[in-house]
């Protein structure tokens, strides 16, 4: 491949973004059956960042060698927006 370890990472991001994908929508139907109130600034903004990365992740999948590198940094740091997203709307216990 154009880049070591390219092959491991993208199935990485393929599982990390399958994850989210099931969450998002598990939490829209439970959201829905329950009628769940949710602040409307924390909604908007796990919606905006689970749009980003749909957006990166598109971006990485069909990546050239050429823009490889900054397709995986968009990702990872739309990763790391949505776990922020979600952990404001799910805080730990």
């Amino acid at each position: 491949r154009f880049v070591a370890g390219h092959d491991a990472y993208l199935q990485r991001a393929r599982n990390l973004f399958q994850l989210w994908h099931q969450r998002m929508n598990d939490w829209g139907e439970r959201a829905q059956i329950t009628g769940g109130k949710i602040r409307r600034q924390a909604r908007e903004n796990l919606d905006k960042s689970w749009s980003n990365l749909k957006s990166g992740w598109a971006r990485l999948e069909t990546a050239e060698a050429h823009g490889w590198h900054s397709a995986r940094a968009a990702f990872d740091k739309a990763s790391e927006r949505m776990r922020t997203a979600w952990e404001a709307l799910h805080p730990k216990r």
